[in-house]
């Protein structure tokens, strides 16, 4: 008995999209201010079918979920690098979606609370700050304050891609979080 799906949006579109400013492509702009799975109905078709779905069967509920935006933005970097959509900073001042929205902040103390049991550590990434694309690493100071008020463990990654950027800005951002309270 089939009682579990999952779909994606699984196109490669980067080109498509990165040049939307010139061929007009709707989705550029949503990208560049919104993070999220888009088009979510279209992998729904496939499995309402699978799970005869009105023919017997409901849905229930449906969950979307993306991840960071990285791909687009290098993309972008590569193939247009002297425009200002190369240079734009993702979800930079909350722009795409608000890290302080009560929805996000109860999604992700949701998942701190299901990992510290684990002993899971928890990472401040500086990588998007080494690649350019944000100036303050994830995740934010309001999740930070959460793991660490629990008794949660932190850990400096700088997710590189190149060897120069290995431990990218850990002192600045270590004494910066000290600064704020955190014991790092």
């Amino acid at each position: 008995e089939l009682v579990h799906c999952r779909g994606g949006y699984h196109h490669d579109l980067r080109d498509e999209i990165g040049n939307g400013d010139i061929n007009r492509h709707y989705r550029q702009d949503n990208f560049m201010h919104r993070n999220g799975e888009l088009y979510p109905t279209h992998e729904l078709g496939p499995i309402a079918s699978y799970l005869n779905l009105n023919h017997g069967n409901r849905m229930l509920s449906l969950v979307s979920m993306a991840s960071k935006a990285i791909g687009e933005h290098d993309w972008l970097e590569r193939n247009r690098p002297d425009t200002d959509l190369a240079k734009a900073k993702f979800n930079e001042g909350d722009k795409m979606f608000s890290t302080r929205d009560e929805r996000y902040l109860a999604a992700a103390y949701g998942a701190v609370d299901a990992l510290l049991p684990c002993g899971a550590a928890f990472e401040i990434n500086t990588g998007a700050i080494s690649r350019k694309r944000r100036t303050t690493p994830y995740p934010s100071v309001e999740i930070l304050h959460y793991i660490l008020s629990r008794g949660g463990r932190v850990i400096f990654s700088s997710d590189a891609h190149r060897a120069e950027n290995l431990c990218y800005e850990f002192e600045t951002w270590q004494g910066y979080f000290r600064d704020l309270g955190f014991k790092i």
